[in-house]
């Protein structure tokens, strides 16, 4: 073929496809024309500000995550005694409860989701005991107060293990007039004696081993049970062999407070 010559096909180019999808110069001057009308400024606008709060989405949800990363070590790292975190979250709870520096240790803390189960005692006399348990939420602000309980008394020297090795206390679900969730109700107190282990049942079938943990002169332990405020509960300790030695029962009837339907403080029934 001849280089100077062209192919049939050359000449039918400038009507094919690519000439029929080009916009005319009348197209073309319409869409610089609406580009530069009110409306056409309104939807680049609505364009950017879309953009902007994608973004905005996008760098919250990093925030958010690396925040949650951050809390939960932290929520670990109160778990470990002498640890930095543990001194905050002591410090935390003795300016909620107005404390003198030093006046509390902390015995256990449990994580449990955004926050911890501090269990701590304040009193360290002879034939006595004490068991107090907060929940402390890790928030930006730092550790911040949500809601808790203590229990304490005094046992006889002679230590009669049916009257003096179980001590207990009941901590209500108050997440309807608080307005947030808590890992509420329990049963916790301390043993004391030859008491090692508690056993908590129920009529209905329900039946949990307390967790046991050592505190100052005697141990600690606690419970969830149900949010149903169901009883009575059945308490039974047993010494390091296995044999039964006290018993006691609880009915959390007992502690429901004098709410109203509102929430607001009502009379209580005589």
């Amino acid at each position: 073929m001849n280089s100077t010559e062209r192919p049939d096909w050359y000449d039918r180019l400038g009507t094919g496809p690519a000439k029929r999808l080009s916009p005319s110069p009348l197209q073309v001057r319409s869409m610089i024309a609406r580009s530069k009308s009110p409306a056409g400024r309104r939807r680049r606008v609505w364009f950017a500000l879309g953009g902007v709060a994608v973004g905005l989405l996008i760098v919250l949800a990093g925030t958010n995550y690396a925040w949650e990363q951050v809390r939960q070590r932290n929520i670990s790292q109160a778990a470990v005694a002498g640890s930095s975190e543990r001194m905050d979250l002591q410090r935390a709870i003795e300016k909620f409860r107005d404390l003198p520096e030093g006046q509390m240790q902390i015995q256990d803390v449990e994580p449990w989701k955004d926050g911890v189960l501090v269990f701590y005692q304040r009193y360290f006399k002879e034939l006595e005991y004490d068991m107090s348990v907060d929940y402390m939420r890790l928030t930006w602000r730092g550790w911040i107060w949500i809601d808790g309980g203590g229990m304490g008394g005094s046992y006889s020297e002679k230590l009669d293990p049916w009257h003096d090795s179980l001590h207990y206390e009941y901590l209500r679900n108050a997440d309807e007039y608080l307005h947030t969730k808590t890992p509420f109700p329990m049963l916790y107190g301390a043993l004391t004696g030859a008491a090692k282990s508690v056993r908590i049942e129920r009529s209905d079938g329900f039946a949990v081993n307390a967790t046991v943990f050592p505190s100052v002169n005697q141990l600690g332990w606690f419970a969830f049970v149900p949010v149903d405020d169901q009883g009575p509960y059945r308490l039974t300790a047993y010494d390091a062999d296995g044999t039964l030695i006290a018993s006691g029962e609880l009915d959390p009837n007992e502690y429901k407070p004098p709410y109203n339907q509102t929430g607001a403080l009502a009379e209580k029934p005589s």
